[in-house]
């Protein structure tokens, strides 16, 4: 590209961006801020943490706290969706194998399976620090499904790996 072009683009971000400042009812916290910072690090090439989304004891105030503004099941809807829609492929967990439709399908016919049943998601990342903007970005590389599995008198054993979403064109 030329200097001229490189320099039209970057105005344009940047009205963009700006555009943005006079919005009603976004909080500061959660604008979207470009990508690109001059100063941008890598403070984590890839890590792997699980997320519980769904709260199985009534008596957890923190829990119910933290999980009170998650749409949890029209996340969970919009990811089996997408997988149905080719818009995602679903990957097997331990083999990193595609899922296909027909396979999922028999998923979600199984005795001890239901999307009700997804409480968990571990998600592998990557994470960048600007030091210039004091800004933390996450880069989301994919998500694993858990669904709750339970012991013969009916408390929640543990999590069981449905299948794995890459989200970044790199990784899948």
């Amino acid at each position: 590209m030329t200097p001229r072009i490189l320099c039209i683009v970057y105005v344009v971000l940047i009205a963009a961006c700006k555009s943005n400042q006079g919005e009603q009812g976004i909080s500061e916290h959660t604008k979207i801020i470009s990508p690109v910072f001059t100063d941008e690090q890598l403070i984590a090439d890839t890590i792997i943490y699980d997320v519980i989304i769904k709260n199985n004891d009534p008596d957890d105030g923190w829990q119910q706290e933290c999980l009170k503004n998650l749409q949890y099941k029209k996340l969970i809807d919009n990811l089996f969706t997408a997988v149905y829609e080719n818009k995602a492929t679903a990957y097997d967990f331990f083999e990193n194998s595609i899922i296909e439709a027909d396979s999922m399908k028999k998923l979600e016919r199984q005795k001890n399976f239901n999307r009700d049943l997804i409480g968990k998601i571990q998600f592998t990342e990557k994470w960048f620090y600007s030091k210039d903007m004091n800004y933390f970005q996450k880069e989301i590389i994919s998500m694993v499904l858990g669904y709750e599995t339970y012991d013969d008198s009916g408390a929640l054993f543990g999590y069981k790996p449905a299948f794995k979403i890459y989200l970044t064109q790199a990784n899948n």
